[in-house]
């Protein structure tokens, strides 16, 4: 990529000059130019801009203090230069302006957005795609303990070091045992030979028969440990030493093919890690049933996972102590609505409540913009096709939260098929509806008040209503008191 340069500004004006008081009087300061003279020019050294001035007129110098442009009006212009042309001819001076970088410019060049540079990613414990972002540092006999735990290491590595550790392994054996059987031979003095290749008689039977270079008995050794048995090579009684090696090479060739059988079975058949499951790419809070909540969603595309599904999530933010001291992430689990316990049969929305027991029970929505936390989700279920164990992750950052949304609803009845359709590509659709921004703590303390003002003045409405009552049977009352004799008026 090429490298970026600043914008410049190139003028080829022959300035002829013998005394600056004949330069115009009307001058133009410069900001921000770098005049540097060519190689022909007798002025070598640059002439900073910082020297050019508004004046209204300069006073001769004996030598160049500042550059001048020339005049804007046409007149001026042609003044200038036919004055110029008649009293400078002995010397030019050819000159090349350069724009200097500004403090923007150089803040720019510094800025990543400005030249490619991916910005630095938050800290996740959890990415994504479930993938632990964690890295151990200097454990101790890191290689052994995979080498130990042989077995769950072929099984979550990827297929092409799986299929090229087996074709080691193999090799290996094969290779191994033929140097054996070399070194038994060459002990037993079948690899002597005359000038014209042949096993020079010495009166004994050779251990392996035909076999009378490296090269036949590596094909001894892939013949045996294979089954395969051309006949051409094969081991005879008058060497037990090669008969015992034989038994040992066919007990390791049986154990390396149980192997190789038992682990791509176990690749084979087990669930994909992450590949059915799909989590919503961000939480929202909202209003359900009066309370503040936190909802996320998550989908099982295949079907696959569907049996006994349990969901958990956890809450990851720094804790630290009442001294100052910072303690590192702290976990805590939240809970779920219904346990976490979900048929995912389609695409569900899960629910956290926010109340007394919630670690957001203090969060107003101007809290959220401010905290720094992740919220891991988990999903574990069971595939009803191997009943193997499955898990899928992902995490949601404080960023990724956001406050007076809810999701759209996805799922509706198709009446002509008679049947449930789901539209997986809005599982991220979300819609912003009206959520109070104070926490859900001040929220309860609202309501409770105002349920309060509700309550008194029902009770002051009803005592007045009895109090009126109460006067009306008083005046009934007085005027049956009366004997029936009435005042008129």
């Amino acid at each position: 990529m090429p490298k970026k340069t600043f914008p410049q500004i190139v003028s080829m004006p022959l300035i002829r000059v013998n005394r600056c008081d004949e330069i115009p009087q009307r001058t133009i300061g410069i900001d921000n130019i770098l005049l540097e003279p060519l190689s022909t020019s007798p002025y070598k050294n640059k002439i900073s801009a910082s020297e050019i001035k508004i004046t209204e007129g300069i006073e001769p110098e004996d030598k160049w203090s500042s550059i001048l442009m020339q005049p804007s009006s046409d007149d001026e212009i042609d003044k200038f230069n036919e004055n110029m042309n008649h009293k400078l001819k002995d010397f030019q001076l050819p000159i090349v302006m350069k724009k200097e970088p500004s403090m923007l410019s150089l803040r720019n060049r510094r800025d990543p957005q400005y030249h490619g540079i991916r910005a630095i990613k938050p800290a996740r414990v959890v990415n994504k795609a479930g993938d632990r972002n964690i890295h151990a540092k200097n454990l101790p006999e890191k290689s052994y303990r995979f080498i130990k735990d042989l077995v769950h290491t072929l099984v979550e590595t990827q297929w092409r070091y799986v299929l090229l550790f087996f074709a080691f392994a193999f090799f290996g054996s094969w290779i191994s045992f033929a140097l054996i059987y070399w070194v038994i031979a060459w002990a037993n003095g079948d690899l002597e030979f005359d000038d014209s290749g042949k096993r020079i008689p010495n009166g004994h039977i050779p251990c392996i028969v035909e076999a009378k270079s490296f090269a036949g008995f590596f094909l001894f050794s892939v013949e045996s440990q294979v089954s395969t048995g051309y006949g051409t090579w094969y081991p005879t009684e008058q060497c037990p030493e090669a008969i015992f090696v034989l038994i040992v090479q066919l007990i390791i060739g049986l154990v390396i093919d149980a192997a190789v059988v038992g682990i791509f079975y176990v690749k084979i058949v087990r669930p994909p890690k992450y590949a059915d499951f799909k989590f919503s790419k961000r939480a929202v809070i909202c209003q359900r049933d009066g309370k503040l909540c936190l909802l996320f969603r998550v989908a099982d595309f295949n079907q696959s996972h569907s049996i006994d599904t349990k969901i958990r999530a956890y809450l990851f933010e720094e804790q630290i102590s009442p001294e100052g001291e910072r303690i590192g992430k702290g976990q805590k689990r939240i809970d779920l609505e219904n346990n976490g316990r979900v048929f995912l049969i389609w695409p569900q929305t899960i629910c956290h409540f926010i109340d007394e027991q919630s670690p957001f029970y203090d969060m107003s929505a101007k809290d959220l913009l401010e905290r720094r936390f992740e919220l891991v989700a988990s999903m574990t279920g069971i595939s009803r096709h191997t009943g193997q164990m499955c898990q899928a992750r992902s995490s949601y950052l404080s960023t990724e939260i956001l406050w007076g949304y809810r999701f759209t609803n996805i799922i509706h009845y198709d009446r002509k098929h008679l049947q449930y359709v789901m539209n997986i590509d809005r599982l991220d659709e979300i819609i912003q509806i009206d959520t109070a921004l104070c926490s859900a703590k001040r929220h309860e303390e609202l309501l409770r008040e105002i349920n309060e003002i509700l309550e008194r003045d029902t009770m002051n409405s009803c005592s007045f209503v009895n109090q009126v009552d109460e006067y009306e049977e008083e005046i009934e009352n007085d005027d049956d008191s009366d004997g029936g004799i009435h005042m008129v008026r």
